[in-house]
């Protein structure tokens, strides 16, 4: 996990637990852990202690999830099908992947410049978050979707 999204998700340095642990990071750089974060993960209908090694370092992905992950919880990723098939007794759960994404403005001031534009020249003037997909930008406001393409 990267410690920007460790911050996001409001946890503080007593939350962590300590390691000397180095390993490769999103982008196969050597990559010394700043510590162990243990949470309860939900997944679908199954929730599962994981632990999370915070690492400083940006990539192509939030989190990753490991072998270990994978088989406590007893499911099959697949990239080309783009889903997560997992087992709890003999039922059989699909998650498919979601290729949106959302960011919220209001928890991440970040994201926020002065007299900054949106690229494709649309108003997000009052927007509470931006959800983006492949094929189309759409402001989400309080009141409701307002969908512009």
């Amino acid at each position: 996990m990267p410690y920007s999204l460790y911050c996001k998700i409001g946890r503080s340095a007593e939350d962590l637990i300590s390691t000397n642990i180095v390993l490769n990071d999103f982008n196969g750089n050597p990559s010394l852990a700043r510590g162990v974060l243990n949470v309860e993960l939900t997944v679908g209908k199954k929730t599962i202690t994981t632990a999370f090694f915070v690492v400083d370092s940006q990539g192509p992905y939030t989190i990753l999830l490991g072998r270990d992950w994978i088989h406590a919880n007893c499911c099959v990723p697949s990239s080309m099908h783009k889903c997560l098939i997992q087992w709890d007794g003999d039922e059989v759960e699909v998650m498919a992947a979601d290729d949106a994404c959302n960011v919220a403005t209001v928890d991440a001031p970040f994201w926020q410049a002065e007299q900054a534009e949106c690229l494709t020249g649309q108003d997000l003037q009052g927007c509470d978050f931006v959800e983006a997909s492949k094929n189309r930008l759409r402001p989400v406001l309080a009141t409701g979707p307002e969908e512009q393409e």
